[in-house]
């Protein structure tokens, strides 16, 4: 049986870059773009580049 913290640190697979200090990843799955923020699932996109904008948007938001 899985045990949560194995869910929990599971690697994402996909493109990632830092922008502040904080990693933003881009893996593909099922045909989607999904935008992850320090591992933690932030929404589906249609593209790449919409994923990582929106990453990078929530990014400064939350700075501020």
């Amino acid at each position: 049986m899985k045990k949560f913290s194995a869910f929990r640190n599971k690697k994402i697979k996909g493109k990632s870059k830092s922008i502040q200090g904080i990693k933003i990843t881009v893996a593909q799955e099922q045909g989607k773009y999904i935008a992850y923020v320090d591992g933690d699932r932030l929404d589906a996109y249609r593209n790449e580049r919409e994923a990582f904008k929106a990453g990078e948007e929530f990014i400064k938001q939350v700075k501020k």
